[in-house]
């Protein structure tokens, strides 16, 4: 009995706690389309915490069942999920972008186009501000990025007082404008995003 819950324990808690970790940190990213990967994901990372955790225990002659054993298994995952996977995950994404610009091959993520938009923010950028158009050009909504949710395709903006704004008069403003900002296209809402970072 004592070794199924060992087991239980070994593989579960480990591979979740460096998951949430990596979501928080914004490393990792799966959406509900991608269920199979994500528990692939936490079963590679219960596996390798547990291989780290027991030589680590082995090397300091510490038994699992006690509270020195879990304590180390805590730490060790904590520092595995804050520092080790994160640089990993950070600089094997690097390089393979290097590789793919390298060889001229396109980019491709799973990556929500909102988490791009806060990836992509300059240093010191206080503010994201949106101005949202359709297809033909009609203003729908302006305001400044407060919340996303990338599970449910929603954001939520505060208020710019800005009024109606005509595309025509607004791209030329944009085009003018010295700030990083990018143009984002929805396809399938049939929306032009203009993203401007102060």
């Amino acid at each position: 009995m004592d070794e199924v819950l060992v087991t239980l324990i070994g593989l579960g808690i480990p591979g979740f706690l460096t998951y949430l970790i990596l979501v928080k940190m914004n490393i990792v990213i799966f959406t509900r389309d991608h269920m199979d990967e994500k528990i692939m994901f936490i079963g590679v990372l219960s596996f390798i915490n547990v291989g780290i955790v027991y030589l680590i225990l082995e090397l300091l002659g510490i038994e699992v069942m006690t509270i020195s054993g879990f304590a180390v298994t805590f730490i060790s995952t904590l520092l595995l999920s804050i520092f080790i996977y994160p640089f990993i995950i950070k600089n094997t994404i690097k390089a393979f972008e290097y590789y793919l610009t390298k060889t001229n091959q396109k980019h491709r993520s799973n990556k929500p186009i909102m988490d791009g938009i806060y990836d992509y923010r300059p240093k010191g950028c206080k503010f994201i501000h949106l101005v949202i158009f359709n297809f033909e050009h009609e203003y729908l909504e302006s305001g400044y990025l407060e919340f996303y949710s990338y599970t449910e395709n929603r954001f939520m903006l505060r208020p710019d007082e800005e009024g109606r704004v005509y595309h025509v008069s607004f791209k030329k403003v944009f085009n003018s404008l010295e700030e990083k900002k990018y143009i984002l296209t929805d396809s399938e809402n049939r929306f032009l995003i203009y993203v401007i970072y102060y």
